[in-house]
């Protein structure tokens, strides 16, 4: 189980790695923050998520309450494995080591 260090420096390193998403992670990761999807483009959608969670982020960091640590654990749970994040990065580092 993680310790709520943890969870904000896990969620603030996710926070500079939109980069890896594609429109249709980043639409899931707005549906698993109960954010409207509806006609954004991904510049719109990585706003409203990255706004979500810097506000959640940054009560949790100054006093841990049940409510941002769950917002919190769903973007972290939704970037890391729904959004192929993780299989794209492991990728990239097997291409980096072959050459």
């Amino acid at each position: 189980m993680s310790t709520p260090q943890d969870l904000v420096e896990d969620v603030s390193f996710l926070l500079g790695k939109f980069a890896f998403l594609d429109a249709q992670d980043l639409r899931a990761l707005c549906r698993g923050l109960g954010l409207p999807v509806t006609n954004l483009g991904g510049s719109d959608m990585v706003e409203q998520v990255r706004a979500v969670v810097l506000t959640a982020l940054n009560a949790y960091a100054t006093r841990p309450s049940p409510e941002e640590g769950l917002v919190l654990r769903r973007f972290r749970y939704g970037f890391l494995l729904e959004s192929g994040f993780v299989d794209r990065f492991l990728a990239g580092v097997k291409r980096a080591g072959k050459e």
